[in-house]
């Protein structure tokens, strides 16, 4: 049967993805981070390799090159960075609109986008958007993602129950009053809800 035409590029680019990141991870392998735009590059893919770790356990994804992807994307950086100014600028530039353009969108961020996110008592009021809003921009960015970043390592001895007993796990939110609940229910792809812990104004 021939794949849609979507599907069929989305196969060959992760086939040659695929293919491809372990070998330039290899070449960039072993370079210390030295510039400005390397250790930011460094640190922040320390923190994906955290979430990577703790993540992959829940199973969604059934090999390894997502996460191969990711960590060597990172040594590509950090070697292009070190050794070449011309690219480390071009790196500084992206972090630098990346940084302008989240602050843009969490700005732009309102009620009626916070209503069309998995969330337990659903938003309905200003008032409990502008209480709840840390956690709500949270979660439309990363989903329960970082929840994860937020989870001690001790958090696969959960998933691993979870998955065993198809219950739930629960992962912390930046807000105190919110938290992230992971369901395993035997599906593929998790479902989740961000749950707020207090009732709101009006009654619930």
């Amino acid at each position: 049967m021939q794949l849609p035409k979507t599907e069929l590029k989305m196969f060959l680019i992760k086939q040659l993805v695929n293919n491809v990141a372990p070998r330039i991870g290899s070449l960039a392998y072993g370079v210390k981070a030295e510039h400005l735009q390397s250790k930011i590059i460094e640190r922040v893919w320390a923190r994906l390799r955290d979430v990577l770790e703790k993540e992959e356990k829940t199973k969604v994804f059934g090999d390894k090159n997502f996460r191969e992807l990711v960590l060597n994307a990172g040594k590509a950086l950090i070697f292009l960075c070190e050794h070449d100014n011309y690219y480390r600028r071009w790196l500084g530039l992206l972090i630098r609109f990346i940084a302008e353009e989240y602050a843009i969108a969490e700005a732009e961020f309102n009620l009626e986008m916070a209503k069309a996110l998995p969330v337990k008592p659903p938003i309905s009021s200003k008032e409990d958007f502008e209480k709840h809003k840390a956690a709500l921009w949270e979660c439309a960015l990363t989903g329960y993602l970082y929840g994860f970043s937020l989870a001690s390592k001790d958090i696969v001895h959960s998933v691993k129950f979870a998955l065993e007993n198809k219950g739930f796990v629960d992962l912390p939110s930046i807000d105190k009053n919110a938290y992230y609940r992971l369901f395993f229910n035997g599906e593929k792809s998790r479902a989740y809800n961000l749950m707020l812990k207090e009732a709101f104004s009006y009654g619930h």
